[in-house]
């Protein structure tokens, strides 16, 4: 439901300009692959460590490899997705990347929100690493983070599109915004 979060953020937006609390919008306008949106609001909270974060998924997200491995240094070292996988991701493959991997992978599970499992796992699968990529995508799912019109459209997920276990994702990203949907609607009447 990417268009109607980018609307929510447009007219958010207009009430509360500038409003550095508005920067997850930053996510839906990323997804819909409107960048310089994206970027708009990653700009209203500037130099922060949320910032430092979202950039360089911005970067990756625009296909700016390079300018992405150039924002990754600025970016803090926080559970969930650590600044020396996406350093090796993007550079050259150190012997202790698979053991940060699965590190990282164990932190992002345990994180309670389920927000930061996508973007670890849409990170993941842009640096070939499939299978935590699928399992953490997976667990945003059962929490409840109805991430199907991002499935379908973030380009960090190239690599995982027309597997079989992706496919399943898929079905159940549908799912879960059809239960949210429809509860939406029961509170509405």
């Amino acid at each position: 439901m990417l268009e109607e979060s980018a609307q929510q953020c447009d007219t958010a937006l207009t009430l509360t300009p500038g409003d550095y609390q508005l920067r997850s919008c930053t996510w839906a306008f990323m997804m819909l692959r409107r960048f310089e949106r994206a970027a708009q609001f990653i700009r209203f909270d500037a130099g922060s460590e949320w910032a430092n974060f979202a950039m360089p998924l911005l970067l990756l997200r625009e296909g700016k490899v390079d300018e992405a491995r150039e924002t990754v240094r600025l970016k803090p070292t926080s559970p969930g997705l650590r600044r020396d996988v996406l350093e090796t991701c993007l550079g050259p493959r150190s012997p202790a990347f698979e053991g940060s991997l699965r590190e990282v992978e164990r932190e992002a599970l345990a994180i309670l929100d389920p927000e930061p499992k996508y973007h670890v796992g849409a990170v993941l699968s842009f640096c070939g690493q499939k299978e935590i990529a699928l399992r953490l995508l997976k667990r945003a799912i059962e929490q409840n983070y109805c991430s199907y019109s991002a499935l379908q459209s973030d380009p960090l997920l190239a690599k995982l599109r027309g597997m079989s276990e992706f496919n399943q994702l898929l079905s159940a990203g549908k799912e879960c915004q059809n239960r949210f949907l429809a509860e939406r609607s029961h509170k509405d009447n």
